[in-house]
């Protein structure tokens, strides 16, 4: 008799929990029915102003934006300026923190510098490894010293101003992937191929931390606050650690269905921005420690590359990421609607953006060696 009771009970919870969330859903479409009838009524009285009949709306109107938010076509644009930085492809790309530096390192084995002020490349650097090339890069906070990683397993730290190699960093056991510096200088963090995470001592030039991470990682970052490690892996998850500790803090496991190729902090460290093989985009809320709950997608954007990296643009008001046809999507954060579909700079396959929140422009680079600046 009690069983019999408790089982009515919990049909009767479960019934109360489906009654709730069926009045959720229907308040939700009540206000997309609504919307959708004032922009129905914009689009109307657009038509009447112009002299036009109800015929007219398709012209009026592209009527995959009015129902998916999806662009149904790209816009021609031509870039503010287009630059030859290597002979083949850009492996990665990074800005200096003064934004008056872009760095990129190619398949020919050099990293090359461009001056966006002077619109030129103005310095060469030459892979210490005669036929080895370096897959990652990224600037300290003085803008003088940056560290690279490299295709033979090493951990570069270079001076711009002395146009020389400062110190080799020997351990991981295959590609190193990413690379960046901690905010207070004293520490560089690395992900490889070797499904491990090393966390350096610049001063010493050796490892004072290992972190096995249990998938290839191909993307790290630190925030702000030099507490934690965002890192992106090959089995489709993104990785929390403490930079103190080395000790696993959050681990969003699944996150997407393919490789994950980049990580990135917003400017403000809140939010994660990641991007994957699997074609889409996703967002994590560090604060609440969860994935929202859409992504950025659209029919026409492919990522088939490890090393792809995705930025946030227009002062955050945008999201950036580059297709394997050259196409340049730009996306709304706060919602994942797409915004805009631009075309007419990149030859090839975007592999990479980056944005600088000093001069406001967006660096696109690409299979052929070029890096585009959009304004």
């Amino acid at each position: 008799m009690m069983a019999d009771k408790q089982n009515m009970i919990e049909k009767c919870n479960e019934i109360n929990n489906l009654h709730e969330e069926t009045q959720k859903k229907a308040r939700e479409f009540e206000e997309e029915r609504r919307k959708f009838e004032e922009m129905k009524k914009k689009f109307f009285a657009n038509v009447q102003q112009k002299g036009g009949n109800m015929g007219d709306l398709k012209d009026e109107v592209d009527l995959k934006v009015f129902y998916t938010g999806q662009k149904s076509g790209s816009t021609e644009l031509t870039p503010m300026k287009k630059v030859k930085m290597h002979e083949n492809e850009i492996y990665a790309m990074a800005e200096a923190y003064q934004g008056d530096v872009i760095a990129t390192c190619g398949g020919d084995g050099f990293i090359k510098f461009y001056d966006p002020a002077r619109t030129t490349p103005f310095l060469s650097l030459k892979s210490p490894q005669k036929g080895q090339v370096m897959t990652a890069i990224s600037f300290g906070f003085d803008n003088d010293l940056f560290v690279s990683g490299s295709a033979d397993k090493l951990v570069y730290i270079w001076s711009i101003s002395t146009q020389r190699l400062k110190s080799t960093l020997v351990g991981h056991a295959d590609r190193v992937s990413s690379v960046c510096f901690v905010k207070d200088m004293t520490r560089i963090v690395s992900g490889s191929h070797d499904r491990s995470i090393k966390i350096w001592d610049v001063a010493k030039g050796c490892i004072s931390k290992t972190i096995m991470c249990g998938s290839s990682c191909n993307s790290v970052k630190v925030t702000g606050d030099k507490t934690r490690i965002i890192s992106g892996h090959y089995d489709g998850s993104v990785k929390v650690y403490s930079t103190k500790t080395g000790e696993l803090i959050r681990a969003f496991k699944d996150l997407h269905e393919a490789s994950i190729t980049s990580v990135v902090l917003d400017f403000e460290g809140n939010l994660v921005l990641t991007s994957s093989k699997d074609n889409t985009l996703k967002m994590i809320d560090l604060r609440m420690e969860k994935a929202l709950n859409y992504s950025f997608r659209h029919d026409e954007y492919f990522n088939p590359l490890e090393y792809n990296t995705v930025c946030f643009a227009n002062y955050g008001q945008s999201v950036a990421a580059g297709s394997s046809d050259g196409k340049l999507f730009l996306w709304d954060p706060e919602t994942g609607k797409l915004q805009h579909i631009l075309n007419g700079g990149n030859k090839g396959g975007i592999t990479g953006t980056c944005y600088s929140i000093i001069s406001g422009n967006l660096y696109t680079s690409d299979a052929s060696g070029n890096i585009v600046v959009w304004s």
